[in-house]
């Protein structure tokens, strides 16, 4: 007699391996499809043991082969969920707030003829609540005597009439919101290599103490770098006047030695001259670099005005549009002549009047009309005035400042072009700053001028030159504003004259925003900023040729340098980009250019005061140098008065034109 086996059990396995039978064909992996489970069908123990163990192979098959793609799907699933989810709530969020006010009161505003909506009262709540909040403390704050306290110090910072008054009420501000110095550049000591700098500083002062000029040489050449211990990480002075103590202990020593050097008698001058000479060439330069912003350039005169002050000037000046109409004035000009017109009434009385137009319905009336907002003849006739007719080569015999002009092609597809007296050397300074200042819409594209060998000023064209007259036939090229493609000019300065330390001034009105917004966020400033650079980057990439893209990249390039002073924009302030500023704010732009300078000088002296020492010393090196082969040449021979290279020049502080510089000055 057969063993009793009940049908449901068996019908309801067999269903199942029907089941798998049918998912593992649908897989690709073959399979066993079972038969319909009949109303009643006797079995065996033995068919039902094979239908087990063939339903655990298929089962086992199926985990093997699905696995990892379920376990792959498995977040991607979620994220779709979560998705889904948000977009029902968004949109039952946005159904809510459109929908008409419940309110009676609300419905019937204005005669119930104004359509309340939900969002409208929502919004008129915030707004209400952002009002109550500030409200609540402003009069928290008038209460406050520590609140009312730091305003006052902050008023007289606004108002100090020099750094040392400013840096004595910042130094109060911070000890009364309770910031502890010392705390400070321990917690910061992160951001620099402090043990680092002691080894070093230890290593000099015993070098210095063995007493032989040699070794003091050797060391100072085996590991002098701008940027040793990254003590020129521009976070670590971010608005603080006071350089730390273990930097400022190394660039005493590496000064100090630095003269010993100098005033070594044991050393030949030739031998001072040629260690020092290569010292700072193998440190580098600082270039000064001003970007463009129309009027708001008011502010570049400020840090000018700042860092002349203080003989942290550069040599090496770049800008672009009127960044490069500031750096013309300078690079022209003497450190005496630049006091004068940066000084009192000589600077209230200083014309910016660059445009044909004097406000924005004007400008945008000769736009729509001709198609630039402004004549350039006005721009034309007014750096002429201010300029003359030198130029880059004559800026240079004058000044001994190195002049570079940004400027872009508008007739071809040449890549940006840096103007200075190595590269344009006869090109008249003041049709450079023009065509650099003619930016899209303003002004026209224009054309360089040059002076020939007859005297003349002629077109920039290798016929016209050549030729000696000004009526030659070659095809002229129009140039126009280099901060469309490249308003800081950081790798072409780096290349021709070994700048590695860049002090910017930034006042493009499209920039300025974005740098602001990152100082005060932080870090999220930061990731927004970079995220924005990045679409322009992908969108200059995808678009097609026919498409004008060249504009995207005034968003992808290079903004800020290692030390970069941003100006304090207001919605007020952008809007005058394009129109005449008046003395007023003139003087304002200017006592802002001053005071944010001041904020960053500690950063500047912390990395410029070994290249301003080796620039000294240099000077010193070559009096002497100049003095002996006037000694051998004797006083009937005098010495040809001629400009030494760029590599034979200060970098820093007083001008080449007021100091004894080798070839400045013929003796008889």
């Amino acid at each position: 007699m057969p063993w009793p086996v009940s049908t449901a059990p068996r019908c309801s396995l067999l269903a199942f391996t029907n089941a798998l039978g049918t998912m593992s064909k649908a897989a690709g992996l073959g399979g066993r499809s079972a038969a319909p489970c009949p109303a009643t069908r006797p079995t065996s123990v033995t068919q039902l043991l094979l239908d087990l163990s063939l339903a655990r192979l298929l089962l086992a098959t199926l985990e093997v082969a699905l696995g990892p793609i379920t376990a792959a799907l498995g977040p991607w699933r979620l994220a779709c969920r979560l998705f889904l989810a948000l977009r029902r709530l968004l949109l039952r969020s946005i159904g809510y707030l459109a929908a008409p006010a419940q309110h009676t009161a609300l419905r019937q505003l204005g005669g119930g003829g104004l359509d309340v909506r939900r969002w409208h009262v929502a919004a008129a709540g915030l707004l209400a609540a952002s009002a109550a909040s500030s409200a609540a403390k402003f009069v928290r704050d008038m209460r406050d005597e520590a609140v009312q306290q730091k305003r006052r110090l902050s008023w007289k910072m606004a108002n100090s009439r020099s750094y040392f008054d400013w840096a004595i009420q910042a130094a109060k501000l911070d000890a009364l919101e309770g910031v502890d110095q010392a705390q400070r550049w321990a917690a910061e000591t992160r951001l620099y290599d402090r043990r680092l700098l002691r080894e070093k500083v230890a290593h000099l002062r015993k070098v210095r103490a063995g007493g032989s000029v040699a070794d003091q040489m050797w060391a100072l050449r085996a590991d002098l770098l701008r940027n040793l211990g990254n003590i020129t990480n521009s976070a670590l002075h971010e608005h603080f006047p006071v350089i730390p103590e273990p930097i400022r202990e190394y660039i005493e020593e590496v000064k100090a030695q630095l003269e010993e050097v100098t005033l070594s008698p044991d050393l030949p001058l030739e031998e001072k001259a040629a260690f020092l000479k290569e010292t700072r060439h193998a440190f580098g330069r600082t270039a000064l670099l001003l970007s463009g912003g129309g009027s708001l350039g008011a502010f570049h005169l400020g840090v000018v005005k700042a860092l002349l002050e203080h003989q942290m000037l550069p040599r090496v000046l770049a800008g672009s549009s009127v960044g490069s109409i500031v750096c013309a004035l300078v690079a022209t000009r003497t450190d005496s002549e630049l006091q004068e017109v940066l000084g009192g009434e000589a600077l209230a009385s200083f014309d910016l009047s660059f445009f044909s137009s004097a406000t924005a319905p004007q400008l945008v009336g000769g736009l729509l009309a001709k198609g630039t907002a402004a004549e350039q003849d006005v721009l034309v006739k007014r750096l002429r005035h201010m300029l003359g007719d030198l130029t880059f080569m004559d800026a240079f015999h004058h000044t001994g400042r190195v002049l570079n002009v940004s400027v872009t092609c508008a007739d071809g597809c040449e890549p940006p072009r840096l103007l200075n007296y190595l590269t344009a050397p006869h090109v008249v300074i003041w049709s450079a700053v023009a065509c650099s200042a003619a930016f899209t819409g303003l002004f026209a594209p224009q054309e360089l001028l040059t002076r020939n060998a007859a005297g003349q000023l002629v077109k920039f064209s290798c016929s016209e030159v050549q030729g000696g007259v000004g009526s030659g036939g070659g095809g002229s090229r129009r140039w126009r504003d280099g901060g469309l493609e490249e308003e800081l000019s950081i790798r072409g300065l780096s290349e021709m004259f070994s700048a590695n330390h860049f002090i910017v001034s930034q006042t493009s009105p499209h920039i300025v925003p974005f740098l602001n917004l990152k100082r005060r966020l932080g870090v999220a400033g930061a990731v927004a900023e970079s995220e924005f650079r990045h679409r322009c980057r992908q969108l200059q990439e995808v678009l097609p040729p026919w498409v004008p893209s060249r504009w995207l990249k005034t968003f992808t390039q290079q903004w800020e340098g290692d030390v970069t002073i941003v100006l304090p924009n207001t919605f007020l302030q952008l809007w005058k980009a394009v129109v005449h500023p008046s003395n007023a704010d003139l003087l304002r732009a200017v006592r802002q250019g001053e005071l944010c300078t001041w904020a960053k000088l500690s950063a500047i002296q912390c990395n410029c005061g070994i290249e301003a020492t080796l620039d000294a010393c240099i000077q010193q090196v070559s009096t002497w140098e100049r003095q002996e082969r006037r000694r051998e040449a004797g006083a009937a021979l005098p010495l040809k008065s001629r400009i030494p290279s760029w590599m034979h020049l200060p970098t820093l502080g007083t001008s080449a034109s007021q100091t004894s510089l080798e070839g400045f000055d013929n003796d008889g």
